[in-house]
């Protein structure tokens, strides 16, 4: 019996026949476009969480002065 001689992965384009490297590049352009894609996506997600951070502290900082009215005016009514 003849044996085969097992084809090695490629870890690097230096180990890779020209044919090989072609196919190698189109997969590492692809992959680099996702990973661009979803750099995008979460610089949106980033911005979109920023955004929500802010409307979250406004909110907090009304709700504090509701808080510190009520209080007042509870002083004022029982102190009265």
């Amino acid at each position: 019996m003849e044996q085969r001689k097992k084809r090695q992965v490629p870890t690097s384009r230096t180990h890779l026949s020209p044919a090989d490297n072609d196919l190698f590049f189109v997969g590492r352009r692809t992959f680099y476009a996702y990973c661009h894609e979803i750099a995008e996506y979460l610089d949106a997600k980033k911005s979109e969480t920023r955004k929500k951070i802010a409307h979250f502290e406004k909110v907090s900082q009304l709700l504090d002065v509701a808080v510190e009215t009520l209080r007042d005016l509870n002083q004022e009514v029982t102190s009265g």
